[in-house]
């Protein structure tokens, strides 16, 4: 297997936190509203040309996964079966909301109603956004490595979504896509609904145009440890519903979920996001 993993850095300074194992990707000056989107066409198009898999991840890959670039290369040559590989460094969301949608609605209010629209103008079921996500579906960053069958797939599909989001949503959502109210907290440089639309996109990938790929989960040690005992709990309680789907098991789940954000959270914050949580319909 030829593989190639590039890590994307921005500042000379950030050179220092890249894994000698990953090839650097110099994206210094360069600001596309899709953000790491953008990485992957340009290297489609050019340098990964000719490998069996490749990559492009962020320079805070390992503070963000705790994996070195060692262990992720063994994880990807370990299993040549896979076409995908993805990681959610996350993982109390696969706990606590239904699926990586509703995490977004929650981290990026108004995402829900771009989302829906999207899905109709493609004309897929509405309900996709409310579908139960099983843990192992979430992945909320865009860290991939992937076969060039994946990509072959992938690139075009974003860009078709991207593309017809852009000709056919009312004016008032393609303003709404392209501002930074998504950013509300200001923790992702003022970044637009865009990129978040994106890097949930990859469910919808593989239910549809990717159906055939296989895709797997890297599990993340460093991240897993510092679930609670509630949260493990909370997070095998919705894959059991899922699996058996027990209508009588969520409901349990979205009881317990909801007593523990009302614990864990400030009051400002359930009266807020819990009347959400709550209005979400469950779709198995």
């Amino acid at each position: 297997m030829t593989l190639q993993i590039w890590q994307i850095y921005f500042k000379p300074e950030q050179r220092s936190a890249l894994d000698n194992a990953f090839a650097a990707f110099d994206n210094s000056g360069v600001a596309g509203e899709t953000l790491e989107f953008n990485v992957f066409q340009r290297l489609f198009l050019g340098e990964a040309a000719g490998f069996d898999r490749w990559g492009a991840l962020s320079w805070r890959f390992h503070e963000k996964t705790g994996l070195t670039g060692d262990r992720l290369i063994e994880i990807v040559r370990a299993a040549p079966e896979v076409d995908v590989f993805y990681m959610n460094p996350s993982p109390k969301d696969e706990a606590l909301y239904e699926s990586p949608w509703v995490q977004g609605e929650i981290s990026h209010p108004g995402l829900l109603e771009i989302a829906k629209a999207v899905l109709q103008i493609l004309g897929y079921p509405l309900n996709s956004v409310y579908c139960l996500a099983h843990s192992t579906d979430y992945s909320l960053c865009n860290y991939f490595v992937g076969s060039p069958q994946f990509w072959q797939a992938y690139i075009p599909f974003v860009e078709r979504v991207l593309d017809q989001a852009e000709r056919e949503l009312p004016e008032s959502l393609r303003v709404k896509l392209h501002s930074s109210d998504a950013d509300w907290r200001g923790l992702h440089h003022q970044s637009t609904y865009v990129p978040f639309l994106v890097e949930r996109l990859l469910s919808v990938f593989m239910q549809e145009e990717g159906r055939h790929l296989r895709g797997q989960q890297v599990k993340l040690p460093m991240r897993e440890t510092k679930l609670s005992p509630a949260l493990f709990e909370l997070r095998e309680m919705k894959d059991v519903a899922i699996r058996t789907q027990s209508g009588r098991i969520l409901e349990r789940w979205r009881k317990e979920r909801d007593a523990y954000v009302l614990a864990h959270h400030t009051p400002a914050w359930c009266e807020r996001f819990l009347p959400v949580l709550r209005g979400v319909p469950a779709v198995f």
